[in-house]
């Protein structure tokens, strides 16, 4: 299952997150004028998630996953990093809801154009593969490796 996680999910989320940054900013810089605020606050929240993520997926591929596939009896060590990344997605998943919020769970204003109405798209299948990559890596792999005890 690891490896479907880094094949699958960590390359379309890693795809995701440089498309969605690209069409933010261009949101962001035309349709400052009307929607400064909620741009700015959403440019912010994306910004700091897309950085959170990109260092937990490295902490998965270069530290924990090694561990898992070279311990199959998991130790207290490994089973402590798999506690933070847990920890790690419940962060994540409170600045995606807060986005959900912000962007009234991805409806564009009445005068979006077609790349602000794109852009929510995007960042929806963008939350949605992290909420199914989440779900795959908390309720099937991780308590699967600590039941190897």
């Amino acid at each position: 299952m690891l490896d479907d996680l880094e094949a699958t999910h960590h390359v379309t989320d890693r795809r995701l997150m440089a498309e969605t940054e690209e069409l933010l900013n261009k949101i962001l810089i035309v349709h400052y004028p009307h929607h400064g605020k909620m741009l700015t606050r959403l440019h912010h929240l994306y910004a700091g998630l897309k950085a959170e993520l990109e260092e937990h997926f490295a902490k998965e591929e270069q530290l924990v996953f090694p561990l898992m596939r070279q311990h199959p009896h998991p130790d207290s060590q490994t089973l402590s990093l798999i506690q933070d990344l847990e920890t790690e997605h419940t962060g994540a998943g409170d600045v995606i809801k807060e986005i959900q919020e912000l962007t009234d769970n991805f409806t564009p204003p009445a005068d979006a154009c077609p790349t602000f109405r794109h852009t929510y798209v995007v960042m929806e299948q963008l939350f949605d593969d992290i909420f199914i990559h989440i779900f795959k890596e908390n309720s099937i792999a991780f308590p699967e490796y600590a039941e190897q005890v």
